[in-house]
């Protein structure tokens, strides 16, 4: 691993200089001076992040700091496998459809299991930066037809891909198809779920309980949402938990039980607060206060939550 630090500072500067680059001029937008001698003398480690960032400055493919190691190449992919996640969980898609652009080419990504992740990937670059939701099925099902396991079972990322599946389904308003693949997708994560998966059975559960209110069935909906609660408090996690919440309220504002959607609204508007989420927090806010106004007999009795 130090050679290859070795190897990558020394290109890295190299190309800096071929480009008539300084390290601020380099750095800038991405990181420090600082960090950019650090990273051409080699003494610290360069996440995907910044590498790719650093790439596109340079005019290079990633892959051009990757000829010799065949560790590093695997850690490489691993990476931006998981620097994708981060951007589908920041809903930061522009940053997404940027890095899938310049990695999908890449010689490191060929093998099928990655050619997979790259499709998956597009689908959802399809769905939110296109607008094309018609592209972006497409490209879902084809990215299921790469299935790595035999055809009863599902890995993790195609549980995942099923779930992008049912949500570009909602968006085309084929609710009931949509609620089939998110059935099947449930059906499956039994067998697959794992330690770290426990935020893709968060949201499926979010995901089938809004298909669910959206093709009306609303004591479905809500069954499927005190569930995703459970399992939350049961992982003891407030991922995905204010979202279940708020759907929740949604469900009892439609079965018109008044009191109980004015305190799941406000219960989700506080778990966004905690996990420091502005926009869901106001739309709570708002869902919660335009109950109120329609609904004047609560005002007195939730008259505590103003507080907070």
């Amino acid at each position: 691993m130090d050679e290859f630090r070795m190897s990558l500072g020394e290109k890295i500067q190299l190309l800096r200089k071929k480009s008539f680059l300084s390290q601020k001029d380099l750095g800038e937008g991405i990181c420090s001076q600082a960090f950019i001698s650090q990273i051409e003398q080699g003494k610290i480690a360069v996440s995907a992040e910044v590498l790719y960032q650093l790439s596109v400055k340079l005019g290079v493919d990633t892959n051009y700091f990757f000829e010799q190691s065949d560790t590093v190449r695997k850690d490489y992919i691993e990476d931006v496998i998981m620097l994708a996640r981060g951007y589908i969980h920041n809903r930061d898609y522009e940053t997404l459809a940027g890095l899938i652009k310049t990695e999908e080419n890449s010689p490191l990504l060929k093998q099928k299991r990655y050619r997979q992740f790259i499709i998956w990937n597009k689908s959802i670059i399809a769905l939110h930066v296109e607008k094309n939701p018609l592209k972006a099925l497409k490209l879902a099902e084809e990215a299921l037809d790469m299935k790595e396991t035999s055809s009863n079972t599902f890995s993790l990322r195609e549980i995942e891909i099923l779930i992008t599946k049912g949500n570009i389904l909602i968006e085309l308003n084929r609710i009931k198809q949509a609620i089939t693949t998110f059935e099947t997708a449930k059906m499956h994560i039994h067998s697959t779920i794992h330690t770290y998966s426990h935020n893709i059975y968060i949201r499926l559960f979010f995901n089938l309980a809004r298909a669910y209110y959206t093709n009306e069935q609303y004591e479905d909906s809500l069954s499927t949402n005190v569930q995703g609660i459970s399992y939350c408090k049961q992982q003891k996690s407030t991922y995905g938990l204010g979202e279940l919440y708020y759907q929740k309220a949604m469900c009892m504002e439609k079965l018109e039980k008044y009191s109980l959607a004015a305190e799941n609204y406000f219960i989700s508007k506080f778990i966004f607060k905690l996990n420091k989420d502005d926009y869901l927090s106001r739309k709570a806010h708002s869902s919660f206060e335009e109950l109120l106004q329609e609904r004047e007999g609560l005002n007195q009795e939730h008259d505590i939550f103003s507080l907070l």
